[in-house]
């Protein structure tokens, strides 16, 4: 295998778009760019560091920065790697153009126009030097007799159908990964709050969680368990919009404090602010490593006589991954996670007796 062959192999399995290369050699794989639909990027996908698509409704930047993509207008979060490889593979794959309609009058039908009814979503790809490797609308699909696209390169009238599939979105959530921590509900046995609220909740023997203290007196819980979908919120916490954690949603200190912990002493802990315009809490969040296994709860299965192992439930190389991930940003959680997250104990209590039925009681068992 040539020097240059193995160069260009190298390169392909870096940015992790090992597709190109095959038996039949560089040269091969030269002409089949040129035959691309888009031979710019076919023939230096790996050069692309910039990536823009735009829709009717929305728009989303990526760049790649110090080999990592990332989204520019979430404050440059990091961006999932696989949707970014899917497009531009795609992108680079589109080939066997049939030329349809040059009318501009004809473009809104075939969704490549754009401009009012029937506006494509441009794609537009740059390397790290801003030279254009791709700028061109993606229209209607076409699924049989095989998969083809209708395109439109940018500053062209003419449409296009090419072979391939090609489904960009213009909206941020699609190249975020928006699950942040999972943390089995099963295995959170203690729930501290604090600041507005103090308050610690401990699974009881039979595995429900419970107030430790009590309720407060003369009042009693409604429903009578109204504490388990606050510790099945650690489950899934997953967030809705990202900013940096030095913006103006986290400043001051937090309006409450969620330590969700496990039997063996690791945790997750939310810092919650208030979200504005019906919005959900912002959350910096924080994670502690577990110190030993966890206590057994309830009956064990009899020991077969090897040796017992028991998982812990946050590793320390876990948290300090997650810490890193987490520690230069601020989450916006779904609006629906404050009504468990930010519930007070007017939530969890039941109205209290009116003083004329407590009068009222009072007297039948005087009677």
């Amino acid at each position: 295998m040539t020097r240059t062959q193995l160069t260009l192999i190298a390169c392909l399995a870096v940015a992790g778009l090992l597709w190109w290369t095959h038996d039949d050699g560089v040269h091969a794989d030269r002409e089949r760019a040129r035959e691309a639909f888009l031979p710019a990027l076919a023939e230096e996908v790996n050069d692309a560091a910039e990536i823009t698509v735009t829709g009717p409704n929305d728009a989303v930047e990526l760049q790649r920065v110090d080999g990592v993509w990332r989204v520019a207008s979430k404050s440059g979060y990091p961006a999932r790697f696989e949707p970014v490889r899917d497009l531009l593979i795609d992108l680079a794959r589109l080939s066997d153009a049939e030329p349809r309609t040059a009318r501009p009058d004809r473009h809104g039908d075939l969704q490549v126009a754009a401009e009012g009814e029937g506006t494509g979503t441009r794609v537009e790809v740059r390397s790290d030097g801003g030279d254009v490797l791709a700028d061109v609308w993606v229209g209607k699909s076409q699924w049989s007799p095989s998969e083809a696209v209708y395109l439109r390169r940018e500053g062209e009238d003419q449409v296009w159908l090419c072979g391939g599939s090609l489904r960009p979105q213009a909206g941020a959530r699609t190249w975020l990964d928006m699950q942040l921590v999972a943390l089995p509900a099963a295995k959170v046995q203690r729930v501290v709050i604090s600041g507005d609220l103090e308050l610690v909740l401990e699974r009881d023997a039979d595995g429900d969680p419970r107030p430790v203290g009590g309720v407060p007196e003369g009042r009693e819980l409604e429903p009578a368990d109204p504490f388990t979908p606050l510790f099945g919120q650690a489950a899934r916490i997953n967030f809705d919009d990202v900013t940096r954690a030095d913006g103006e949603h986290t400043v001051g200190e937090p309006l409450r404090r969620v330590r969700f912990e496990a039997g063996d002493g690791g945790a997750v802990v939310l810092e919650l602010w208030r979200g504005g315009d019906g919005g959900g809490p912002w959350a910096r969040l924080h994670a502690e490593a577990s110190e030993a296994p966890p206590a057994p709860v309830g009956p064990q299965p009899e020991s077969d006589g090897g040796a017992a192992t028991t998982e812990l439930v946050v590793t320390a190389a876990q948290a300090e991954s997650w810490n890193e991930a987490w520690e230069p940003w601020a989450f916006q959680l779904p609006a629906w996670k404050a009504e468990a997250l930010l519930a007070t104990w007017e939530d969890w209590l039941a109205e209290p007796a009116a003083a004329d039925e407590v009068e009222s009681d009072g007297a039948t068992d005087n009677s």
